[in-house]
């Protein structure tokens, strides 16, 4: 769809460099002014701070974590 570059390795021809192409870039820009204004709200509305959201993304991460290991491990 045009907004990855990928270009194989030289050397190591197994690896691979991914990198966005402009397309790619103004998608990311979109994305990113969408999740201050998201962010921005919170704060104000919600009593939601950036540390907070950051807490709550790396708990999110250590649950998902928790729960493949269990599947994954039968544990």
């Amino acid at each position: 769809m045009g907004y990855l570059h990928y270009k194989r390795s030289e050397v190591d021809r197994r690896s691979v460099k991914v990198s966005l192409t402009p397309k790619g870039m103004e998608a990311c820009d979109v994305v990113d002014s969408l999740y201050q204004r998201q962010l921005g709200s919170l704060e104000v509305v919600g009593e939601v701070n950036q540390g907070d959201v950051q807490g709550l993304n790396r708990s999110l991460i250590r649950l998902e974590r928790f729960w493949s290991d269990q599947i994954r491990y039968r544990l």
